[in-house]
C-alpha cells in the first residue's frame, strides 16, 4: 500500500488501521479526517483497512480496530486501540510537538 509505505517513511506519522464492519473505527473516522485537514502539512497520515491489508495490520501487531500507531523517524514513539478522541488528540499533538 503505497500510502501507508510513504507515511511511515515521513518524518512524523499517524496510521490508523480500520475496517468497514468496526462501530467504534466508523465513529472516529470523521475525527481522524478533521485532525489531517488540521496537521497534513506536518504530519503524514494513512488509514489501512485491515481486510484489505491484513499483512500491514499483522506485521504492526494490530490486535483489535481501532489502532492508532504514532510514528517519528520511522519509530513506533506511541499507540493506542479504540476510539478514544481525546486521547487521539492528544497524541497527535505530543507527535506534533517532536
Amino acid at each position: 500500500m503505497e500510502e501507508l509505505d510513504a507515511a511511515k517513511k515521513s518524518e512524523k506519522a499517524l496510521v490508523y488501521y480500520t475496517a468497514k464492519w468496526c462501530g467504534p473505527c466508523r465513529m472516529i473516522a470523521p475525527v481522524f479526517d478533521k485532525l489531517e485537514e488540521e496537521h497534513g502539512g506536518s504530519i503524514s497520515f494513512a488509514k489501512v483497512d485491515i481486510d484489505e491489508v491484513p499483512e500491514a495490520a499483522s506485521k504492526d501487531g494490530v490486535m483489535s480496530v481501532p489502532t492508532f500507531v504514532f510514528l517519528h523517524n520511522e519509530d513506533v514513539v506511541s499507540r493506542f486501540s479504540g476510539a478514544n478522541r481525546d486521547q487521539l488528540e492528544a497524541s497527535l499533538d505530543s507527535l506534533a510537538a517532536k
